[in-house]
């Protein structure tokens, strides 16, 4: 699974929510109207291969101030087995701080993505000799979350996240997988209709979606099956936009 590649592709999409669901403190700071720019990982850090425990991104988000601060987005999918999780996060901290000549403020966002949590979840200690540095950073635990308080959320990154928590709650049931997966994208659809979420975030979301709820070959054709009926059926969606989520199944 690419959660680097599909966590980028979705907060390209809803950079205002993503930045707003994790940091609501920072809502009335940011400068909106400027998208985040995608920085390049430092070469020691970008060498991370798809099947690492941890992938990162790195967002460089403007204040109104024209300041600019960057965010490193962690997202973890070892879990238990990922022992080395806090001295690797704070190996990149201190690599992407060196990268930019600590020119510009740093903060973490760690999204963790497995049933089970590495060590040091909120904070990592450095100690050797006489030196001891301890780093603390937000975290966000997705096997966490109750699917009955993210439906009810406004922010539409919740989705992402139900769908997350939707993927681990049914990694060994297919049949539980291919459920869930058909009724996200049905209460997806139903929020749109009561005109509490655009288009634009309703397509992101779907490619999302179905990028991270992996079925198998069969299961999959039985859920572009029922989208597709659910879809032509549905009497919010316009022509143009049934046809558009339906090349996307």
């Amino acid at each position: 699974m690419n959660w680097q590649q599909h966590w980028k592709t979705l907060i390209e999409q809803l950079h205002v929510d993503f930045i707003t669901f994790f940091r609501p403190d920072w809502e009335d700071r940011i400068d909106f109207s400027r998208p985040p720019a995608f920085l390049n990982l430092p070469s020691a850090v970008a060498k991370t291969p798809p099947h690492a425990l941890q992938q990162n991104l790195i967002l460089g988000i403007r204040e109104k101030s024209g300041a600019i601060v960057l965010m490193l987005v962690v997202l973890e999918k070892g879990g238990y087995d990922n022992s080395d999780f806090g001295q690797q996060l704070f190996q990149d901290f201190i690599r992407t701080l060196n990268e930019f000549e600590y020119k510009m403020p740093l903060t973490i966002q760690s999204i963790f993505l497995s049933n089970s949590l590495p060590k040091d979840v909120e904070q990592y200690e450095y100690r050797y000799d006489q030196v001891a540095l301890q780093m603390q950073f937000a975290s966000y635990t997705i096997r966490e979350k109750y699917l009955d308080d993210l439906w009810e959320m406004v922010n539409p990154i919740a989705f992402a996240i139900a769908a997350c928590r939707l993927r681990l709650e049914n990694e060994s049931y297919p049949k539980g997988r291919l459920e869930s997966k058909i009724n996200i994208v049905q209460r997806l659809l139903q929020r749109y209709n009561r005109q509490r979420i655009n288009f634009e975030a309703v397509l992101a979301l779907f490619i999302f979606i179905n990028q991270v709820i992996t079925l198998s070959e069969d299961w999959q054709m039985l859920f572009k099956r029922e989208m597709k009926d659910a879809i032509l059926l549905n009497a919010g969606l316009t022509d143009t936009q049934q046809r558009t989520l339906l090349e996307k199944l």
